[in-house]
């Protein structure tokens, strides 16, 4: 019998209605409510901005030296960037943050506390760098004690993101000058161009070239791998494609820089030294790295494996406990501030204290075996050290070798008025430029000493320069170990004076010819301690 498409339907559904009446009642899911933020996120992020402010103004110092890196050092002109740039990431994880309602953790008081010591630390050994990290410990114990630990989990990234605010990678540059003269040298070596180098100085019969600091790569690497972190977070997905790409964002960027001095020395001989200098040298290096950054990007795009800026979907059970008080949120606020600020307020009323102004009476030792003080300096080495509070530069001869003494003299380190600070060297980079650094073995008053030694030119003259520093009363070469005494010496007590030695001489054809005319100085000279004590004490 044909029974009609309806009447079969409704008849097939009628047991199926009666089961669902018959069995028992189904709880309906709860739903979480995504179209607002709760009242407790803005009592959160109130505290949290007022005070990160209070916090910034307290650390102003810190918070200027960064601005002024940014704006003197090209290498760092990115960081203006990375505030915005994780601003941006704390959007696009809303739908994750939603989900969940600030809990203040008091116990993140202990990294608050931990970050201030941090950065007293840096300020008692004059190491901006510390300072600036701890700067930003500081502000990251503020957000995990406003916000609580599931929020940081959720914007683990940003917050990881905003250290590349630290202008950081300056003591990278002479290993990546090294490398890009390696890289520079063989390429001309390649292509059977007659090459003549010495260290960072490369020449071929056209001209000369010398692989400055600027000419490092430091600005393109660190550029780089900052973008490299945003790229592969914003792009991928799996672990091992993000470790992949970072690899790439920092072995690519020193073999590029390799190639472009390579280029620039290539194109040099090409072209009669008429190209690849001055204006065009710029140019091609803004070209090159653009050419290289798209490449870079290119291949990344190629192995993605989700949209750009298509974040994941938020996983884990949404918060349906009762939002925290707004009195807890502002309490915990409270302490993080009063444990961050104690750290400056130590530092102004105990370890930056400053001594009363004085007459530093520095005198040349007088030398023996043989060695006898010329009546004038006249040479034209002049280590760089514009801070120092006394100076002296004084020449040295014996059987027709000439050695140099120079001695920078610090009442107390503070602030930029220090041994160990940008733009102090042993060397003007001007008449006289760096082509090599090491350590060397040397005795210093009767004892051991690991000295560094830097090899210098000007034009085909060379010089071997061996210097050390003076801090708490001990010797050291060690610019870590000289923070350390710095900073021990401020926290705990002790000598706060501080100098830098420095003897230098020159060599015909080998460098290893000076090492004797050195060790044989040094061998002569009286104690420079008690030197260096009796100029503390007036």
């Amino acid at each position: 019998m044909n029974v009609p498409w309806k009447a079969r339907t409704q008849a097939s559904a009628r047991p199926q209605a009666e089961a669902r009446r018959n069995a028992a009642p189904v709880k309906a899911p709860v739903r979480v409510p995504l179209g607002g933020f709760s009242p407790s996120w803005r009592v959160a992020w109130t505290a949290f901005a007022v005070v990160f402010l209070i916090v910034l103004v307290t650390f102003w110092e810190t918070v200027e030296t960064v601005a002024r890196i940014y704006l003197s050092n090209a290498t760092f002109n990115h960081g203006f960037l990375i505030l915005p740039i994780v601003g941006y990431l704390f959007w696009l994880r809303r739908d994750a943050l939603v989900r969940l309602k600030p809990r203040p953790t008091p116990w993140a008081f202990a990294f608050s506390a931990l970050a201030g010591l941090g950065w007293l630390v840096g300020d008692a050994a004059g190491v901006d760098l510390i300072q600036q990290f701890a700067l930003l410990g500081i502000l990251w114990s503020l957000f995990l004690a406003i916000f609580g630990w599931r929020v940081v989990q959720a914007l683990a990234f940003p917050l990881f993101y905003a250290i590349f605010a630290v202008p950081f990678g300056d003591n990278f540059v002479p290993a990546l000058q090294d490398i890009t003269a390696f890289f520079a040298v063989k390429g001309i070596e390649l292509f059977n161009i007659p090459v003549y180098s010495d260290g960072l100085l490369i020449s071929i019969p056209q001209g000369n070239f010398e692989v400055a600091e600027a000419c490092a790569g430091l600005r393109f690497l660190i550029a780089t791998i900052a973008l490299g972190f945003l790229f592969s977070y914003l792009t991928y997905t799996s672990w091992w494609r993000r470790a992949a790409f970072l690899v790439l964002c920092v072995v690519v960027p020193i073999i590029a820089n390799g190639i472009r001095a390579w280029g620039i020395v290539f194109i040099g001989y090409q072209s009669d030294m008429e190209a690849a200098v001055g204006f065009d040298h710029i140019i091609y290096g803004w070209i090159f790295f653009a050419i290289v950054t798209a490449v870079l990007l290119a291949i990344g795009m190629a192995f993605r494996d989700r949209e750009i800026g298509s974040m994941p979907p938020p996983s884990g059970a949404p918060d349906l406990r009762p939002a925290a008080s707004h009195g807890l949120i502002a309490t915990v606020a409270v302490g993080t501030l009063v444990l961050a600020v104690a750290a400056p307020a130590y530092a102004v009323l105990v370890v930056n204290k400053r001594l009363p102004a004085t007459e530093i009476s520095l005198a040349a030792p007088e030398m023996g075996n043989g060695w006898r003080a010329t009546s004038e300096y006249r040479d034209d080495w002049h280590p760089v050290f514009p801070t120092a509070d006394k100076t002296l530069l004084r020449s040295y001869v014996k059987n027709g070798r000439t050695v140099h003494l120079f001695i920078a003299y610090y009442r107390a380190q503070h602030g930029h008025n220090e041994i160990l600070n940008y733009g102090n060297r042993v060397y003007d980079g001007k008449t006289w430029l760096r082509v090599g650094s090491s350590g060397a073995e040397a005795t210093v008053d009767g004892q051991p000493l690991n000295v560094d030694s830097t090899r210098v030119l000007r034009g085909r003259s060379g010089r071997i320069i061996w210097s050390w520093q003076w801090v708490a009363n001990r010797y050291t070469a060690d610019p870590y170990t000289s923070k350390l005494l710095e900073a021990q010496a401020k926290l705990l007590g002790g000598t706060k004076a501080a100098a830098l030695i420095a003897i230098a001489t020159d060599y015909d054809d080998k460098p290893n010819e000076a090492l004797p005319v050195l060790r044989d100085f040094l061998a002569s000279a009286p104690e420079i301690r008690p030197l260096l004590i009796r100029a503390a004490a007036d």
